[in-house]
């Protein structure tokens, strides 16, 4: 008879397993992608939180956390490109100048401009849009005021 409340069963797919490998393997991966990416591949053999902590050198509510695939699912790994566009983060950049000259660079390189620079109530000019793998970006610019 085992302690403690149940663990969530944490599964993936053969591709997200493989593409999780791939990222723990990898040389230009983030660290934070590749712990993340470990951790997943850890919950989903079956070991129990404190085994993943310990192995991993991460806290235990962390392995809980990432183990949940409420709070996580495995989709969160993917880019929209390969879930049929549904979007899994957005990212909000702040330029400190040249706003038009980045957009039109964007653009150049592929990106589908969602909203053209333009000036905000805010004091900010910003613009929108998706890279080629769907994510959504937010680039900003504070305006300076002609005083």
């Amino acid at each position: 008879m085992s302690l403690g409340r149940p663990i969530p069963e944490s599964s993936v797919t053969e591709a997200e397993r493989e593409a999780l490998e791939r990222w723990t393997r990898r040389p230009t991966t983030a660290q934070a992608l590749a712990q993340r990416a470990r951790l997943i591949l850890a919950c989903a053999e079956g070991k129990t939180n404190s085994v993943v902590a310990l192995e991993l050198g991460v806290t235990k509510q962390m392995a809980d956390k990432w183990r949940d695939p409420e709070q996580l699912g495995a989709a969160t790994m993917l880019s929209p490109r390969s879930l049929d566009g549904a979007n899994t983060q957005t990212i909000a950049v702040e330029l400190p100048y040249g706003i038009d000259e980045h957009c039109a660079q964007a653009r150049r390189a592929g990106a589908r401009i969602l909203q053209e620079p333009q000036d905000q109530f805010h004091g900010a000019r910003t613009y929108k849009c998706l890279n080629l793998e769907g994510h959504l970006w937010t680039f900003s610019q504070e305006l300076t005021l002609g005083l």
